[in-house]
């Protein structure tokens, strides 16, 4: 009695092997890969048509006027082709392209702007101008484009004196330093 009780019986546990987990690892591992392929030549595809767009805007500037290129801009961002948020973020690029295209210090100057305080009053006022103001998406995004008109002009009204030549490309116009001509032999 004492050997049938002291002995413990013995309870043989059988593990089995789960190869679903990998399964289900390897399935999330390619369509991850498929998804990233998918993106980048979706991506790739918007870059290109921003810079064909570019290009295009640059020979509509040649023959716009001010409110032209902006019309354009609005028109361009309701038909762009590209990713939403690239297309969004591309509007100053493609409003400088079109500014750049030709002088516009005579446009710059009628639009006054010492009456605005900032940029943001300047923006506000020529949204609500054209309407644009009341709705939240297009509110942003002729913001931006005046925003971009606002640098512009302000380059050309207050530092358009300076000595180079180049002209001011938004947002990167802070970058500008104007430098003294070096003489060509």
């Amino acid at each position: 009695m004492s050997e049938s009780t002291s002995e413990k019986p013995k309870v043989h546990i059988q593990v089995r092997e789960n190869h679903n987990a990998w399964r289900v690892l390897g399935v999330i591992a390619v369509l991850a890969l498929v998804l990233g392929v998918l993106a980048f030549r979706n991506i790739k595809r918007s870059i290109i048509t921003i810079d064909k767009t570019q290009k295009e805007m640059v020979a509509a500037g040649k023959k716009l006027n001010l409110n032209g290129c902006v019309d354009r801009i609005l028109e361009w961002k309701k038909m762009c082709g590209a990713i939403h948020v690239i297309c969004r973020s591309s509007i100053p690029r493609m409003t400088a392209a079109c500014l750049e295209a030709q002088e516009r210090k005579a446009a710059c100057r009628t639009l006054n702007l010492k009456q605005y305080k900032t940029s943001a009053h300047f923006r506000h006022a020529q949204c609500k101008a054209k309407g644009l103001h009341k709705r939240r998406h297009w509110k942003r995004e002729c913001g931006a484009i005046y925003g971009t008109v606002w640098k512009y002009c302000n380059y050309w009204n207050q530092k358009g004196k300076a000595v180079s030549s180049a002209k001011p490309t938004a947002p990167r116009a802070k970058a500008r330093v104007a430098v003294k001509p070096q003489s060509r032999p």
